[in-house]
């Protein structure tokens, strides 16, 4: 069987549980405006397209009206920033995943559209930074996820071939970056339902999918 050169994985998600650490950040961000708390289930559905727009659904949740878009958005970025890692954490089987592949030699980076600065300092606080000497985030100049260009930008820096790479990751937002950069896409098993194509039942069987012991994903879906 063939497997994969080299593997891009999303963040948020896909390798960690940051649900409750956003969700405290944005609270703090909303509290002056009148906004009420959000669970850290609430949060998740609002995830995956970066800050304007997590920051847009957590307004008209938390019942902000009128709270200004940008002075909450820097108010998270902000409050996100002095406490990246408190609850968040890996997914099971994760860091033991990484080290298989790293051991094996396989490139890695990280393509998210969470700000840059805190997706490096999450992978820090949780140990597994190492593993990725490439993290494009979304507030590059660069465009971001669904747009192609994100993880292109990430394959080219670990010198990697789209045709030959895979990326791993949760959201619709995910599998149609995948698509228009013709890369392969796996969907972590806890991905909703409206996320299509092939998923990873556990991260167990990352490294033996990659190696090619295991039978690489389908293209993803047209929709």
């Amino acid at each position: 069987m063939t497997g994969y050169a080299s593997v891009v994985f999303d963040l948020d998600g896909t390798l960690v549980d940051s649900s409750h650490d956003i969700a405290v950040a944005l609270d703090l961000a909303l509290a002056p405006w009148g906004g009420r708390p959000l669970s850290a289930a609430e949060v998740v559905p609002l995830l995956g397209e970066g800050v304007a727009a997590l920051v847009q659904g957590a307004i008209l949740l938390s019942g902000a009206s009128g709270a200004p878009e940008e002075a909450v958005a820097a108010a998270y970025v902000a409050e996100y920033r002095a406490r990246p890692v408190v609850d968040s954490v890996l997914y099971d089987g994760v860091a033991e995943a990484l080290d298989a592949l790293a051991v094996a030699g396989v490139p890695m980076a990280v393509c998210t559209n969470k700000v840059e600065v805190i997706a490096h300092q999450v992978l820090e606080g949780l140990g597994v930074a190492r593993f990725f000497p490439v993290v494009v985030g979304g507030d590059r100049p660069t465009r971001s996820k669904p747009h192609p260009e994100h993880l292109t930008t990430a394959l080219a820096g670990i010198g990697a071939d789209p045709a030959t790479s895979v990326l791993v990751g949760d959201s619709v937002i995910d599998q149609r970056c995948a698509e228009a950069a013709g890369v392969d896409f796996l969907a972590v098993s806890w991905a909703p339902p409206e996320v299509h194509g092939t998923r990873l039942p556990r991260y167990a069987d990352l490294p033996a999918i990659v190696a090619g012991d295991l039978p690489r994903p389908s293209r993803p879906e047209t929709r």
